[in-house]
């Protein structure tokens, strides 16, 4: 009788119990971690931002720009005849009961400075310099100087607004996207373009929302030389007896006009008191830019040598 053949004897440890467990189905199947983290991070926001910031060219690298669409700098040729058709049918004035409205060559929000973004970029600017002297005993938190710093970095590239001077020959300050939530044609300011203090061009100055007594924000901006704030949409500001002028606004005939009153003395004439507006960048006393604004030809009290004084102090303590 042959010999049967032996069965191979399966030799049994301790760690076949961890070992058989480990061997069960996984919760989830492979192909899930193949798939699910890039589906994920192709439709989060996190992605979305970085290649919109691609695109526009936010995150350094050059934007990207499609061949087939013209450059945003220079426009098409048809464009370019719509606009100068625009032109010639926009009114330079219309004039009603109360107002002589002035065009401007504001046509769109794209023309004027976004003041949510400003101000965001703003804050991240300050919070970075916060960040770095965190060890310095002597900046425990934020204050006007560093914030007056930021507003100085700041102003030389992209300040909180778009200055514009008047056919009448008056500089105004265009504010965009701040204030009393609602469409964006009703969150347009113009005031004044200088403090209503001592002229100090607020261009230069810190936008910012405050809330009100009824939890609605307001549009401020506070003057960098003695830190007075003023509203955007009447003027006033807290504790002072200074109000810094508002015009009125309204769009119509394809462009943004700017109101002046009928009945004020020498509006008409007001270009004769004005000296052209500096360079973009161009430097004053101490190295502090200009921002594109200008001095009014009247007597000043900078011509008192006590005042001058006091601003040559005054500077030196800012550098």
């Amino acid at each position: 009788m042959p010999p049967r053949p032996r069965r191979p004897r399966r030799i049994e440890y301790s760690d076949d119990d961890k070992t058989n467990s480990s061997r069960a189905a996984l919760p989830v199947s492979d192909s899930s971690y193949r798939e699910g983290p890039v589906v994920g991070l192709e439709s989060s926001q996190a992605s979305l931002g970085k290649r919109l910031a691609s695109v526009a060219g936010l995150d350094g690298s050059p934007g990207k720009t499609s061949p087939e669409e013209p450059s945003r700098e220079e426009p098409s040729e048809p464009e370019a005849k719509s606009r100068r058709k625009g032109d010639e049918e926009s009114p330079d004035t219309v004039e009603d009961d109360e107002h002589l409205w002035v065009r401007t060559e504001v046509r769109k929000g794209s023309d004027l400075i976004d003041g949510q973004a400003w101000m965001a970029e703003f804050q991240d600017r300050v919070g970075a310099h916060l960040e770095k002297a965190a060890g310095d005993p002597l900046q425990p938190g934020p204050n006007f100087f560093l914030r007056n710093r930021v507003l100085r970095e700041m102003g030389k590239t992209c300040p909180p607004g778009k200055r514009l001077r008047l056919p009448t020959g008056q500089d105004v300050i265009f504010w965009f996207n701040v204030g009393i939530p609602g469409p964006p044609k009703s969150r347009v300011y113009v005031t004044e373009a200088r403090c209503p203090h001592q002229g100090v061009c607020l261009l230069g100055g810190e936008l910012s929302e405050i809330e009100d007594e009824m939890g609605i924000a307001q549009a401020m901006i506070r003057c960098p030389r003695h830190n007075k704030t003023f509203s955007l949409r009447h003027g006033r500001s807290h504790g002072n007896t200074e109000v810094l002028r508002e015009f009125p606004c309204r769009f119509m005939h394809g462009h943004w006009y700017v109101g002046l009153d009928l009945d004020e003395p020498g509006t008409p004439a007001a270009a004769s008191s004005f000296k052209e507006p500096l360079s973009p960048g161009s430097e004053g006393k101490a190295g502090r830019p200009t921002l594109q604004c200008t001095e009014a030809q009247d007597s000043s009290p900078s011509s008192d040598p006590i005042r001058k004084k006091l601003r040559w102090l005054f500077d030196t303590l800012q550098q």
